[in-house]
């Protein structure tokens, strides 16, 4: 399931890409016309909130350099697998505080 978030300067694509080694993984666009997309390090500027109030910061971004068209791969270490939805938190990119992108993953 892809979701998009257009506020501001940036689009943001997210799309979940599931578990993949125990890790889960969310595949992530950004394009604009106007801000330089490198100086933003989404392994620092995003964490994954689940149905319990933890948090989880990012094990590794993965996304080359682009300019104004950038995409890469969120990974994330979850240790618990009964969680009912996650939250991505995106924050501080092109003048917008905080973006959020919910994924409900349903019973059991």
């Amino acid at each position: 399931m892809v979701q998009s978030n257009d506020v501001g300067a940036v689009t943001f694509e997210v799309k979940w890409l599931g578990e993949k080694n125990g890790n889960l993984q969310l595949k992530v666009e950004m394009n604009t016309h106007s801000v330089d997309l490198d100086g933003y390090d989404l392994g620092k500027l995003a964490l994954l909130r689940d149905d319990a109030g933890k948090e989880y910061l990012p094990v590794f971004w993965d996304s080359p350099t682009g300019g104004h068209h950038r995409e890469g791969v969120l990974t994330f270490q979850i240790t618990d697998s009964e969680n009912q939805y996650f939250n991505l938190i995106i924050r501080d990119v092109a003048g917008v505080e905080e973006r959020t992108f919910h994924w409900e993953l349903g019973a059991g």
